[in-house]
This record gives structure tokens, C-alpha cells and sequence, in this order.
């Protein structure tokens, strides 16, 4: 058995030889949670449970780990733009190295860290044509080509006297 993203994964275990049984792990192609909101199961016409045989399928355990709660359409979106622009996730070191961030941004350690993270485990979105959005909890990071353009944490406080002002 293979995994059922090795075509498109930068990390698969599975792209050039068989899974062996310890790498196998059953995957639902759309998240459980989503599959217990009625609004959605009643939008998409689904009738089956969410581990019956429509819904799961087979990943080696990084993919699996990697897409995390994410459906499986987009998750192969976000392998194709990590392969397409050179992305490499193996580890957070070769991320790290792969990612360049826009030379006018000025973002603390802490933020850098914080929006690889973001496009590591987040959520993606096409904004436009060569430009991704990965939403991750309350941050949110926009890449055009492969480099960060945008940073927008919505966690972060503004200072007292801004708020003041802006009230």
C-alpha cells in the first residue's frame, strides 16, 4: 500500500517504496468534526458516518499528522503550492530555511516563528492567482510566490494609549 498522497507530499514516506505497517494510519478524508454539524452534512447531501467506507482512506502517519483538521482538497492545494514554490517541510529547521519573508517586514523572532508555524499546521486558502492565505488559530499569513507579504495576528494587543485613542 501506498500512501494516498505520495504524488503530491514533499514529505510522504511512502513516495518511493511501500508503507509498512507501522506508517499506516486511516485518514478521514473530511474531518470528523465538520462531519458532526448537520448545517454541513445537510449542505453536501451526506448521509454516511463519518469512519464508513465513502470518508476514510489510507496516509502514512506524517501526511495524516500534517493535514491535521483540514479537508482533503485543500490539503493537496497546499502540498501543490509547497512543492510548486520550493517549501520544503521536512522539518521545522528546512521550512525555516525555504520560507523568505518581503525585505520591507519587520517581524520579531517570536512572530517568525509563530508564521511558520502558521503555514506549517494552519489552514489554506487561494487569494489570487500566484497568492495563499494559512489561517492558524487567530494568525494569518498571506504568500505570494512563496514569500511572506502579509502577518496579521489578531491576538496581538494594542497598547494602552492606542486603545484609548481609537475609542
Amino acid at each position: 500500500m501506498y500512501c494516498r498522497y505520495r504524488e503530491v507530499s514533499p514529505i510522504c514516506v511512502g513516495k518511493h517504496r511501500p508503507l509498512r505497517t507501522d506508517e499506516i494510519t486511516k485518514e478521514h478524508l473530511i474531518p470528523r468534526f465538520l462531519m458532526k454539524d448537520p448545517k454541513f452534512r445537510a449542505k453536501w447531501g451526506i448521509a454516511f458516518n463519518p469512519s464508513d467506507e465513502p470518508n476514510v482512506d489510507i496516509s502514512c502517519h506524517k501526511c495524516n499528522h500534517l493535514k491535521n483538521q483540514m479537508a482533503d482538497v485543500p490539503f493537496v492545494w497546499k502540498l501543490q503550492y509547497f512543492n510548486k514554490y520550493g517549501i520544503v517541510i521536512k522539518t521545522k529547521r528546512s521550512l525555516a530555511r525555504s520560507i523568505r519573508f518581503q525585505e520591507d517586514m519587520t517581524l520579531t523572532v517570536k512572530e517568525r516563528d509563530t508564521a511558520l508555524q502558521c503555514i506549517l499546521r494552519g489552514d489554506f486558502e487561494w487569494l489570487e492567482h500566484r497568492v495563499a492565505r494559512f489561517n492558524f488559530r487567530q494568525v494569518s499569513v498571506d504568500l505570494s510566490d512563496g514569500v511572506v507579504v502579509n502577518y496579521l495576528d489578531a491576538r496581538r494587543k494594542l497598547p494602552r494609549k492606542i486603545k484609548k485613542k481609537s475609542i
